[in-house]
């Protein structure tokens, strides 16, 4: 049988789980499916996404975007690709970052304002600026940040959100 320092016998779990019932097992197996298998609430996705914006990590970053940012920003790319050919890729994965990751200061809270079925509110606080409001999601049961216009036509500084 198993003694110290050895490894456990078929005939020690055989002993374990009559012990344990089977309604127990399934509790468990459900909180632990819930636990590893839901997906991120608005502000954890506001957070992956802003450690991605400062990180430079425009894949990351661009996957966490919703549809319509992501084809705001492919169009923004290429007319920009088509008025400076060869200097500016037609994609707008790369216009993301933008010069948000240069300077960029760590992100203080993102705590949720608002949230029904669809979309939510993320209040964002950014170390030494102030607070701010951040649209999201949802796209395909996973939440999604949300570019404004504003801030593609230019008038956002030239960084996300």
């Amino acid at each position: 049988m198993g003694g110290p320092g050895r490894a456990p016998t078929a005939r020690r779990f055989r002993g374990i789980l009559p012990r344990m019932s089977f309604a127990r097992i399934l509790s468990f197996l459900a909180v632990l499916v819930l636990a590893c298998g839901r997906p991120a609430g608005p502000a954890e996705t506001y957070r992956q996404f802003a450690a991605a914006v400062r990180q430079g990590r425009a894949d990351v970053a661009w996957t966490l975007l919703s549809k319509e940012s992501r084809a705001a920003l492919d169009a923004a790319a290429r007319e920009t690709a088509r008025r400076a050919p060869g200097v500016v890729p037609p994609s707008g994965a790369g216009l993301v970052i933008g010069d948000s990751a240069f300077g960029s200061r760590p992100l203080k809270s993102a705590l949720v304002a608002r949230e029904s079925e669809d979309r939510a509110v993320v209040v964002a606080e950014v170390e030494g600026e102030g607070k701010r409001e951040v649209a999201l999601v949802r796209e395909d049961g996973a939440w999604r940040v949300v570019i404004p216009p504003e801030a593609l036509a230019g008038e956002g500084g030239g960084q996300a959100p």
